[in-house]
């Protein structure tokens, strides 16, 4: 039950987190994020870098990431629980 309240945290944004939104970095936001999942074995935290999103062909993000003294970022949050035999279709 904490978990969900975390995540629910991390969904309205940066209000939650401990960082002014001056302050927020694309770096400090994925090491904030890895460190809430961090110990969790059914959660595996991947965070991509501009040659990953070169070689996708993600160009909207690599334009996006110009504008910015941050390197790109793209972070990907992979649940592998459930199994448990729920709607599929949501």
């Amino acid at each position: 039950m904490i978990l969900k309240g975390n995540w629910f945290d991390l969904r309205r944004g940066t209000k939650f987190l401990p960082y002014t939104d001056g302050d927020m970095t694309l770096t400090k936001f994925t090491e904030y994020v890895q460190s809430k999942f961090d110990g969790l074995s059914k959660v595996e935290i991947i965070v991509r870098d501009k040659y990953w999103v070169e070689e996708k062909k993600m160009g909207s993000f690599l334009s996006v990431s110009k504008g910015s003294n941050e390197p790109l970022k793209f972070l990907e949050i992979h649940y592998k629980g459930g199994g448990g035999g729920g709607d599929k279709s949501q």
